[in-house]
């Protein structure tokens, strides 16, 4: 029987770093917990450039998402903290090259962050228990280098 609720660790880490979930699966959709620009096998903060905060970030987020079945091009709301809303630009060109129309609904805030990072990010992915993405050309491009890797497969 499959699971109607299951939660995800980050791949590689032991799963006990923080008192929440990395991601939550609830029937054919992925919550992934805000994630940093953070090495999450050394757990320890990246900083950096906004752009390089938000491409380290956004990493964590498909590796959580690939290790659960689904993927960026899947991705259906997220939710973007920036410590400095005067960052929006920066954040907004590197979040671009991470997503392909149509890109995800989003909302982006100003926030005070935890251990000094520039960028936290939230999202929502479709992630059918089933394991079979929709056929795609998205879908298709983003796994042909990693085919049997993470597991994905296209119907």
């Amino acid at each position: 029987m499959t699971k109607l609720i299951e939660g995800y660790p980050f791949p590689g880490s032991t799963g006990d770093t923080w008192p929440y979930s990395e991601a939550m699966r609830a029937g054919d959709f992925l919550f992934v917990s805000g994630q940093g620009p953070l090495d999450m096998i050394a757990e320890e903060v990246v900083h950096s450039t906004i752009e390089e905060e938000t491409d380290l970030t956004l990493n964590n987020i498909r590796k959580l998402l690939e290790s659960a079945g689904s993927c960026m091009s899947q991705v259906i709301k997220t939710c973007v903290h920036l410590a400095d809303l005067n960052e929006f630009d920066g954040m907004g060109k590197t979040f671009r090259r991470h997503f392909e129309d149509p890109r995800p609904a989003r909302i982006t805030v100003e926030s005070k962050l935890w251990g000094g990072i520039g960028v936290e990010i939230d999202a929502i992915a479709y992630a059918p228990q089933s394991g079979r993405l929709a056929k795609s050309p998205k879908c298709l491009t983003e796994h042909a280098a990693a085919a049997g890797s993470c597991g994905l497969f296209c119907a």
